[in-house]
């Protein structure tokens, strides 16, 4: 449960993912910082998931079970909720990879006057073994190119939204790419270089690659630094390289 001032909230948002949610639930629940909360936003679920948040509610400080219009619209809800002075957003089928993950990035929050936490994170398989890591720290030249850290687990200070408001509407995968572009450059990241959360290889943003890249270039394609042009040529090589990952799905082959 929260301690009274939560430094850091972590907002879980899901729809129809009652296997994989506990999991993740138990992954906080581990952590040896205390002063934490979690708040879950279920988009509405049909699977069950509002009864494993009842019965799993000496461990979620806050749920609310309600259709949405997407993650964007699911994360905004978890902002308006959130007491701390950081904000984390992880996925149903995410889990925290180590009790003391929150620890270590409330150790590089306190460090200096930042805005922005960020660590690696480790992809699994379908069996759910560890495959490779991703993720490095913040760069401004490459984030306008693609996201270059990870998202999942990183840490952004109350100010961010503050300052540059809420998740924007219309970007079912990528608001997360939308904000950063829109905050830019003007902010001050630490990394902690340690894998602090498993994530799914098989969620959303992967399991529709195509439609993420495209979603990717209109976001840049709005950015005054970046342009139509400068998008458009960002995602030309990932397109060819899906193309060719996909065929080899459907020729039995799977690549990570």
């Amino acid at each position: 449960m929260a301690s009274a001032t939560p430094l850091i909230s972590i907002v879980i948002a899901t729809l129809n993912e009652r296997t994989n949610l506990p999991a993740a639930i138990d992954s906080v629940a581990a952590q040896t910082l205390t002063e934490k909360e979690l708040i879950v936003i279920d988009g509405g679920s049909a699977d069950g998931t509002a009864e494993v948040l009842r019965e799993r509610r000496s461990d979620v400080d806050c749920w609310i079970s309600e259709p949405d219009r997407g993650y964007w619209d699911a994360w905004n809800k978890g902002l308006r909720r959130a007491r701390g002075e950081w904000i984390s957003f992880i996925g149903a089928d995410d889990r925290l990879a180590h009790p003391d993950a929150l620890r270590w990035h409330a150790e590089a929050a306190h460090r200096g006057d930042f805005d922005l936490i960020c660590s690696r994170g480790v992809l699994l398989d379908r069996q759910g073994r560890p495959a490779r890591e991703f993720g490095g720290p913040w760069d401004w030249r490459a984030m306008k190119r693609k996201q270059c850290y990870c998202h999942p687990g990183s840490w952004r200070r109350r100010r961010l939204y503050e300052r540059h408001g809420e998740f924007a509407g219309g970007f079912g995968i990528c608001a997360d790419y939308e904000f950063d572009l829109r905050h830019g450059d003007t902010i001050r990241a630490a990394y902690v270089d340690k894998a602090t959360i498993f994530v799914s290889a098989f969620g959303l943003s992967r399991r529709r690659r195509f439609r993420t890249l495209l979603e990717m270039a209109r976001i840049q394609s709005r950015h005054p630094e970046i342009g139509s042009w400068r998008a458009a040529a960002h995602i030309a090589v990932p397109m060819v390289k899906q193309a060719i990952l996909e065929c080899m799905r459907l020729a039995g082959y799977e690549y990570i």
